[in-house]
């Protein structure tokens, strides 16, 4: 067996072992019915309704992985299930995304192993926000593999394809690509209309996937997921930032310690970033070479990513895999022997972390009947199913900015949006959660969301009509019932 065959497999079993150790966190009821991954299972309900993404309800992402989701549920059926199925789908082509890139880049032996102790990091690593978050990822990776090879078409092609699915990191990519197939060094002398015409492929799918997504979508929600003018609002007006804002907390935590960063995910990303960084003169030099340029590519936008479009503390998992990538670039063209041995330490420092942090969720967790199979905390699953019980007689709302409450469990009712948030909510919305609140009969309220609508001035006076259900409470969130209800014209019945 070759060393890549060896690698490759010690790829492949990794980002599985990753998938068992996190099976309890991305297939449960918390992320599904109360969080933002329950996003493609909303959206994709919503459409059915006859609702159209940023026209009646805000979306912040592409619209071809809205697409790309309908296809997938179309074929698997509209589950919790499927949906988590599409994740590790997305985990797989992640992982051979890495170890393409790694090929191309001809790294030596010592810097293959960089990518191998980094897939707990690099692939999927927590559950991400949305299937449309994983399916960024995976385009992003296997573009830079192509670029690594020296395949500017292929690359080009690929981000614009990734602009049409999440227009973020990506839509700098693919202008970093124009400028690079237009006026970039190249090993060998290339005339304009040569460059030009590794243009082709992209601009043609370009003009496809545009062409399809106005026709079903119209031209106005197109041009809005293409500039994220609401997105940009949103990071704005809930202090994200990796400098100055929340952000800050994943790599200045409130009680910083050696475990923290030996143990956790922190250390090796920081160390690896700053390896990237490191290496970034010694690219430079050998800017001729597309496989120098494609690494160098990673710590620009890593950097970029960190710079401008890092959210909260757990935002470092989106493009995670990227540092890795750059890290073992750097390591493939030289680099001191404490950075060759050090990295793969630190690595499988962070896989004892990520293993106590498995068991703990198999521990810790359950499926029952109750939770549709979905992993909840057993206090969360018992009070779970007296919610279901309950929304045989009543009408029961889960109370939750973004999730698929209604889509997975149809007996209880939640939010017709993808994500409501204050910031940037339009008032047709707000009105029809508002609505949504004002017929219930019980509330079902997460403890993390849950203050949100508490200081939400259209919602507060609603709220002050429940209380608190005694001895109804899972783990995560409270279970709340109507005591009065205003009369037609004012005061209690």
């Amino acid at each position: 067996m070759n060393h890549w065959a060896t690698v490759g497999a010690a790829v492949f079993l990794l980002a599985g072992l990753n998938v068992a150790r996190q099976l309890p966190e991305v297939h449960s009821l918390g992320a599904v019915v109360f969080g933002d991954p329950g996003l493609g299972l909303a959206v994709d309900a919503l459409l059915d309704d006859g609702r159209v993404p940023t026209r009646d309800f805000a979306y912040f992402y592409g619209l071809l992985g809205v697409a790309v989701d309908r296809a997938w549920y179309a074929a698997l059926g509209r589950t919790a299930f499927a949906d988590t199925l599409f994740l590790f789908a997305c985990n797989g082509l992640l992982a051979w995304g890495m170890l393409r890139f790694g090929r191309a880049a001809a790294l030596p032996p010592a810097a293959r192993w960089v990518l191998v102790v980094g897939v707990p990091v690099a692939v999927m690593p927590l559950r991400y926000t949305s299937p449309t978050h994983a399916l960024d990822a995976v385009i992003l990776a296997h573009a830079l593999a192509w670029q690594a090879r020296g395949n500017l078409r292929g690359a080009f092609a690929a981000a614009v394809a990734g602009v049409f699915v999440k227009s973020a990191l990506v839509s700098v990519y693919a202008t970093g690509l124009l400028v690079l197939i237009l006026i970039g060094p190249r090993p060998a002398p290339t005339n304009l209309r040569a460059r030009l015409r590794e243009l082709i492929p992209g601009a043609m799918l370009g003009s496809a996937v545009l062409a399809l997504l106005v026709s079903w979508f119209g031209v106005e929600p197109v041009v809005k997921t293409l500039f994220p003018v609401a997105g940009a609002k949103t990071y704005a007006g809930e202090g994200f930032g990796f400098f100055g804002g929340v952000g800050r907390r994943f790599w200045l935590p409130e009680s910083p310690s050696v475990l923290y960063y030996l143990f956790g995910p922190a250390g090796f990303w920081l160390l690896t970033s700053a390896v990237g960084l490191a290496g970034v003169p010694g690219l430079l030099r050998d800017r001729r070479d597309p496989r120098a340029v494609a690494v160098l590519t990673c710590v620009a936008l890593h950097v970029a990513f960190v710079c401008l479009l890092f959210g909260n503390e757990l935002s470092w998992l989106y493009y995670s895999f990227l540092p890795v990538l750059a890290a073992a670039g750097v390591v493939g063209r030289g680099a001191p022997r404490w950075v060759v041995v050090g990295l793969p330490v630190i690595g499988v420092c962070g896989w004892v972390g990520f293993a106590f942090h498995g068991a703990a969720l198999w521990r810790d967790r359950v499926q029952t009947e109750a939770t549709g199979r979905l992993f909840a905390p057993p206090a969360d699953a018992a009070a779970w199913a007296e919610v279901r019980r309950l929304a045989a007689t009543e009408r029961v709302l889960v109370l939750t900015p973004s999730g698929a409450g209604r889509v997975v469990f149809p007996g209880v009712d939640s939010v017709r949006s993808s994500a409501l948030l204050p910031v940037v909510a339009p008032a047709a919305e707000v009105d029809d959660l508002l609505a949504r609140l004002k017929a219930a009969d019980v509330v079902v309220i997460h403890d993390v969301t849950g203050p949100l609508f508490e200081r939400w001035p259209p919602f507060v006076a609603e709220l002050a009509a429940f209380a608190e259900v005694p001895g109804l409470r899972g783990e995560t969130f409270r279970v709340l019932r109507r005591v009065r209800r205003e009369a037609a014209g004012g005061g209690t019945p």
